[in-house]
């Protein structure tokens, strides 16, 4: 009976164990930049560039453009990811109106157009595609940094496209 008791208590605690790989944690933050201006708001991602190693990793940039990123491990949020090697990208949508010269006929007297898309050229935010990298190492790494560059990926609100 008392193996029966413990085998059912050590089946209640399993799943508020979590799941986590073993790996240690190491605090990573860094700068974003779009073409010399720190951008704020944007998501940060870090992807372990060969499966099975590290993991994945993201964070929201400040005012300041600083990201600090965070790992979902054994149930709880811990600041920062894994040693190794790590394919990076950044993401920030806008809808925020942009002035267009010229104008669009759709918006033919308007100084500024409403816009969607991205802040940034579109690659940045497949880590594939975005050409940056990271290595982190055991320890704090501090001033990862990244500079993105090129105009956005935007498009007229779908209504407004002929």
């Amino acid at each position: 009976m008392n193996r029966f008791i413990g085998l059912f208590c050590i089946a209640l605690l399993l799943p508020l164990t979590g799941c986590s790989n073993g790996l240690k944690v190491n605090y990573v933050e860094g700068v974003i930049k779009h073409d010399g201006a720190t951008l704020q708001g944007a998501i940060v991602t870090f992807t372990p560039k060969t499966e099975g190693t590290g993991m994945m990793a993201s964070g929201t940039t400040d005012a300041n453009g600083v990201y600090k990123l965070t790992v979902l491990q054994g149930g709880t949020k811990d600041k920062g990811t894994a040693e190794g090697e790590y394919m990076v990208s950044v993401s920030k949508k806008t809808t925020d109106p942009i002035r267009m010269d010229p104008p669009p006929p759709a918006y033919p007297n308007s100084a500024k157009v409403p816009v969607y898309g991205y802040v940034f050229p579109k690659k940045y935010t497949n880590p594939n595609t975005s050409d940056l990298t990271a290595t982190v190492k055991k320890g704090k790494n501090l001033n990862i940094d990244f500079e993105l560059t090129g105009p956005g990926d935007v498009t007229l609100p779908p209504e407004k496209q002929n």
